[in-house]
């Protein structure tokens, strides 16, 4: 895997801090707790390409979720490097050996970028789901449903809690369509963030919805994940993971939300967002039947 200079290979440890100086060069979006996460899972799924000198001149991965299914994330070279043919090279030598010929996988990326993903790279499936990007910015959480009759919604440490991160895990794979259990261990532990919890206020007391915000390179609130039954919950969510969130308060909000969830009222209306649309899923082969995109009110990064 090595030519021109620059191998390409599974990140170490070393080779953190530029993979995040390059996230953060595009303004893209990643958790402080994020790459550890990442590797604590598989410490193999995050590749870079570096000098000879150990600058990150590039990265991608490509997290195994389920036998069915893989998410490709985190793919930028240098912006001085574009249309260097690093880029490709970086997919090849990565992605497509780790995917193979046959392998179902997604990514999210904005609609300038849709042509490449399709044409070069093989993502043959445009998702119809609409997907916004959160400007960085503040955010009025004070109009969003604050309760919901019969539901609980509250903050929880999950560290040892493992009935809780089961019964999240038991939902998640109901909404997002594959189980991903460990996977979403480890995101829920992840240094930096904040987990709220929905359950039915009864006595099965059954998940209805759980979020995610995390902080991100730039030291502002990222909502990570807000999956619920119903468009009312979803708020009373995002409400009680951003009313004590130093990091949103500070400097403001950003994340991805799929504007069609619930009744499409939209959450970013009535929290005064600035949103820019034209952020697109696609799938290597097919989109699954199994997604339920009318609970995925924001979906991860």
């Amino acid at each position: 895997m090595e030519g021109k200079g620059v191998t390409i290979r599974p990140m170490r440890e070393q080779d953190k801090e530029g993979v995040v100086e390059l996230r953060r060069s595009y303004g893209q979006q990643l958790g402080i707790g994020a790459l550890d996460a990442l590797t604590k899972y598989d410490p193999d799924c995050i590749y870079v390409a570096v000098t000879e000198d150990g600058q990150v001149q590039g990265s991608c991965a490509v997290v195994d979720l389920h036998p069915d299914i893989a998410y490709v994330m985190m793919h930028a070279v240098r912006a001085e490097l574009q249309k260097s043919g690093l880029a490709t090279r970086l997919w090849q030598e990565a992605v497509e050996q780790r995917l193979g010929a046959d392998r179902n996988a997604f990514l999210i990326c904005g609609g300038f970028h849709v042509a490449m993903y399709y044409r070069r790279f093989g993502f043959e499936s445009v998702s119809p789901q609409s997907v916004h990007y959160i400007r960085p910015g503040p955010a009025d959480i004070s109009s969003l449903t604050q309760s919901e009759e019969g539901v609980q919604v509250a903050a929880v440490q999950v560290q040892d809690d493992v009935e809780t991160v089961a019964a999240i895990a038991d939902y998640d794979a109901a909404v997002f369509g594959f189980r991903r259990e460990r996977f979403i261990g480890f995101v829920l532990a992840e240094k930096g963030n904040a987990v709220v919890v929905a359950r039915r206020d009864d006595q099965n007391r059954s998940v209805v919805g759980y979020g995610v915000v995390s902080t991100d390179i730039s030291g502002r609130a990222l909502l990570r994940i807000v999956y619920a039954d119903e468009e009312a919950i979803a708020e009373c969510i995002v409400y009680r993971l951003l009313e004590a969130y130093g990091p949103f308060h500070k400097k403001g909000l950003t994340g991805l939300l799929l504007a069609g969830a619930g009744k499409g009222h939209g959450i970013d209306h009535k929290m005064a967002l600035e949103t820019v649309p034209y952020v697109n899923i696609l799938y290597r082969r097919h989109e699954p039947s199994t997604c339920d995109y009318g609970k995925q009110f924001v979906v991860p990064v």
